[in-house]
């Protein structure tokens, strides 16, 4: 049922309701009238009624990928969301960072963020992750967000993955070879 140009999504005595079918990357306002009787007895308290909204998260990216791997870098590859207006990549060495952005908060490629960096803010879906250490594993999460300045990240499940460097390039090749009878 609507009611002017509102959809009513719960109608009884209950003090709580599921509102079921939101989209993600939608904010959702709401307005709670009291009142008494049914049918065509019904009376409504329409003055000052309680009012409130809430954010449904963009949804979270997929397929994330790794290529053109080196001693010093890695491709990093995602598929977009349909809700999402871009992304906040964290990475870390050794172990999967633990830092969860902040709504609200716009992050800089190269910002410390908990134990990871940030490597990658923006609306693009793959980056080059430069200035690594050859032979290490790298671990990332991918958050989406919503908004062009404030930010509302995507906070309860990232889009985790993780790749190696390749070793570093030997510094020298061997100087002497000497062959001897057996």
């Amino acid at each position: 049922a609507t009611l002017g140009d509102a959809t009513v999504v719960y109608s009884g005595s209950a003090v709580t309701f599921n509102d079921s079918g939101l989209l993600s990357g939608t904010q959702y306002y709401y307005e709670v009238l009291s009142y008494k009787g049914s049918g065509i007895r019904t009376n409504y308290l329409v003055a000052a009624p309680l009012t409130g909204s809430q954010f449904m998260e963009a949804s979270a990216p997929t397929a994330l990928q790794f290529s053109n791997f080196t001693a010093s870098s890695i491709d990093v590859s995602f598929t977009a969301s349909a809700s999402a207006t871009g992304y906040l990549v964290i990475s870390k060495s050794g172990s999967s960072p633990t830092g969860v952005p902040v709504d609200g908060t716009s992050y800089t490629v190269g910002a410390t963020l908990g134990d990871g960096q940030v490597v990658f803010f923006g609306t693009g879906t793959s980056f080059s992750d430069t200035g690594l250490s050859g032979g290490s594993n790298y671990f990332y999460d991918v958050y989406s967000y919503t908004g062009a300045s404030a930010f509302n990240y995507m906070n309860s499940t990232p889009l985790e993955g993780n790749a190696s460097t390749l070793s570093a390039i030997p510094g020298a090749q061997p100087t002497a070879l000497v062959f001897s009878n057996p």
